[in-house]
């Protein structure tokens, strides 16, 4: 029985992104910290900019390579700044502060709009919640959860400076999995990449893995064989998950959660999903396409699927989808499924707070 949900941080929690302005703000804040704490880089900016991409590249390949995190206090002498040849006792006691400070200034981060309620979500329906994240920082994570104001509805969090493992390595999985005392087969790991966290918690035995869209998804997964591990599900938005979970946690078994990609280059589109009530035998059924795959007619191709699959499976004959009033494509979908317009209702936030005009579509066969 899945009891336990734990998330990726930057890309996932978070909306993070860099470009070259915050890599600016971020080579010019390091070098103002290393003057202040009579560190001289002793070059142009532009050498200094180059110096310290060039060490940022080797760690990367190392780390990457080896799905291993060494400690702030090895990787800014021996890879960031091993170039300027600073004096080591001078710069090990701020390696930290440099760690913290990159993450902060080379990425953009702002907490996802949806993350409190979702979390919310989730702690009313008794899951236990935690985080693993890849971050050469040892506390950058911690401050930052702080900062959110979301420290508390975390029973742990697993970061790989403090491991020495990253992510997709299972190692950093099961590190977590123990001090959440729990098991693999129990827990859902949301994150945003294929490369990093789809494929990590697949190969630690999770019983499910969600992938949600970041900005940076495409440039993290560019590498990723076309047959790695795919998501049980692709979301855009957080909260999207909390009624896949409780399709998944009906006692029916009669529920059916379906990953669409795209035929010709394997991206994943969205999902659809199909639910049996066991009181009134009704089939309801929901779908979420990606943005960009909007209007190209795949809701009705799999949602089509399905049906006729429940059909011959388990006879079904009943029918039901709800949108929003306001939702003229979706409602042009369920049309095209045979559905027709059966009544009006209201559609409610997943904790109730706010109820929105609503229409349910009906097929009886």
């Amino acid at each position: 029985m899945l009891n336990t949900v734990l998330f990726d941080m930057g890309g996932t929690l978070e909306d993070i992104w860099n470009n070259q302005e915050t890599q600016a703000k971020a080579m010019d804040a390091l070098q103002k910290t290393l003057r202040a704490h009579g560190l001289e880089p002793g070059c142009s900016p532009e050498e200094f900019d180059r110096r310290v991409m060039a060490g940022l590249k080797e760690y990367k390949r190392w780390s990457e390579g080896l799905e291993l995190e060494k400690k702030p206090e090895e990787i800014w002498p021996d890879y960031y700044l091993k170039e300027f040849g600073f004096n080591r006792e001078k710069l090990i006691p701020i390696t930290e502060e440099l760690a913290n400070l990159w993450e902060v200034t080379y990425y953009h981060r702002e907490l996802r709009g949806d993350v409190l309620e979702t979390l919310e979500a989730l702690k009313a329906r008794g899951y236990h919640i935690g985080i693993i994240s890849n971050n050469a920082s040892l506390y950058n994570v911690f401050n930052m959860l702080e900062e959110y104001g979301i420290r508390g509805c975390m029973e742990d969090v697993t970061v790989s400076s403090v491991t020495g493992y990253r992510k997709p390595h299972p190692e950093i999985f099961r590190i977590s999995l123990r001090q959440m005392q729990t098991s693999a087969e129990n827990c859902v790991y949301v994150g945003d990449t294929i490369s990093r966290d789809i494929i990590g918690a697949k190969q630690a035995g999770f019983g499910k893995a969600v992938q949600i869209v970041s900005a940076l998804s495409a440039q993290k997964d560019a590498a990723t064989a076309a047959d790695a591990e795919k998501p049980d599900l692709v979301i855009q938005n957080l909260l999207d998950m909390i009624p896949w979970l409780e399709g998944l946690d009906q006692s029916s078994g009669d529920s059916y959660i379906t990953i669409l990609h795209e035929k010709t280059d394997g991206h994943a589109v969205g999902t659809v999903g199909f639910f049996r009530d066991p009181e009134t035998d009704i089939w309801s059924f929901a779908y979420n396409i990606r943005f960009d795959d909007w209007g190209r007619g795949y809701a009705t191709e799999a949602a089509r699927a399905i049906m006729n699959f429940v059909r011959e499976k388990h006879g079904a004959h009943i029918f039901e989808a709800e949108c929003a009033a306001e939702n003229i494509a979706s409602a042009k979908v369920m049309r095209h499924l045979g559905l027709t317009f059966d009544r009006k209702s209201t559609y409610a936030k997943h904790d109730g707070s706010v109820e929105f005009p609503s229409e349910i579509y009906r097929l009886e066969e």
